[in-house]
């Protein structure tokens, strides 16, 4: 069922996009926890997010509409941001600053990897500019999901490159690293703690309302964005400690990854296979760049290849930590430089889609 075209259902699946304004929510959560938890029982990486994405995704090139309507998606991602800024602390900035030689080369390789994969999209696929460039900004996933809405890049095409990226990184990298280290997830709360209900709530606030001045400025991403300033500037004035629970943030993922499927909404499987060979060709194109960059900084530093590798990987924040935390790979070194990649994306790429007109 889920390998046919919209088109080609009969009428009683057409008939569900009718109940969508009733179904379309409670519908987008039970697929997607039911993803989630198939991925956990079958021990694969990050399944309170991968197994809901490809889930959500599956069921709307079928034809069956899966995410969710505006007012969830802005607070879903406000929470998302939230989410993003617990890793913003004073340790990770002072890691940064451990590894000057790592952090110029990082930023080096970020340049080399947006570059390289918008002028293969371009030249190569014959994608059209925005699309070419938002496609090829590594890491940050949910970022560009939210950044793209303000482009006039192809929202689906960047998707569906951005996802088989972060599928291919999660699934396949830590095998490349030959590393035999078990596959027992890690404990998230691990002596990091957790923030209070209080505390959430405050910081929820403060996100709404700044993302709603920042959405009143234009500024693309505002809520994502403002949630990640608010939280991170909470954590660096230490007026907060610790994430957000991990209930929480496994409701989070499970949502945002229906909430990124549901960009598959209208489509159907054809769009997948016209994308897939030049997603594939420009994720070797990536790959091949930070893991070059990635030995060349291995030369001049006291630091693993792995963790170098995980550092420089066009992969998303949450991903690379957890398979560094999982690996034993240095995961300080790891999230400082995903921090910093992060930043690096966040507060430069608005002025970028202004300035290139995207």
């Amino acid at each position: 069922i889920l390998m046919s075209d919209p088109d080609s259902l009969p009428w009683y699946r057409h008939a569900l996009v009718s109940f969508e304004p009733v179904w379309l929510v409670p519908r987008s959560l039970l697929l997607g926890t039911f993803g989630a938890v198939l991925f956990q029982l079958l021990g694969l990486p990050i399944p309170w997010l991968t197994g809901a994405l490809l889930f959500s995704a599956c069921a709307n090139l079928s034809g069956i509409p899966i995410g969710f309507p505006n007012i969830f998606g802005t607070v879903l991602l406000s929470l998302l941001g939230i989410t993003m800024g617990t890793g913003i602390t004073p340790d990770a900035f002072q890691a940064i600053t451990q590894w000057p030689v790592s952090a110029i080369g990082l930023i080096i390789t970020v340049v080399c990897i947006t570059y390289g994969g918008s002028l293969f999209f371009q030249k190569v696929a014959k994608w059209d500019r925005p699309t070419a460039f938002m496609a090829s900004l590594p890491g940050a996933m949910a970022y560009v999901a939210a950044l793209v809405e303000s482009t006039r890049a192809d929202q689906k095409k960047v998707i569906i490159a951005q996802a088989l990226r972060v599928f291919f990184l999660v699934f396949l990298l830590p095998p490349i690293l030959l590393l035999d280290q078990g596959s027992a997830m890690p404990d998230r709360g691990g002596g990091y703690g957790f923030m209070s209900l209080p505390e959430i709530a405050i910081i929820g606030l403060l996100t709404m309302a700044l993302g709603w001045g920042m959405t009143r400025l234009r500024i693309p991403a505002a809520h994502i964005t403002a949630g990640l300033i608010v939280c991170g500037a909470a954590n660096l004035a230490d007026l907060v400690h610790g994430g957000l629970p991990t209930i929480l943030q496994d409701a989070i993922y499970v949502a945002f990854g229906c909430f990124i499927g549901s960009r598959f909404m209208g489509s159907g499987w054809r769009s997948v296979y016209e994308t897939l060979a030049p997603a594939i060709a420009s994720i070797i194109l990536m790959s091949t760049i930070s893991f070059t960059a990635a030995f060349l900084i291995s030369l001049m530093i006291d630091i693993s290849l792995g963790a170098i590798m995980l550092a420089f990987v066009p992969g998303g924040l949450e991903a690379m930590i957890i398979i560094s935390l999982a690996l034993d790979l240095d995961p300080v070194y790891v999230t400082a430089h995903h921090l910093l990649r992060m930043l690096l994306l966040i507060f430069t790429m608005p002025l970028f889609v202004r300035f290139m007109k995207l």
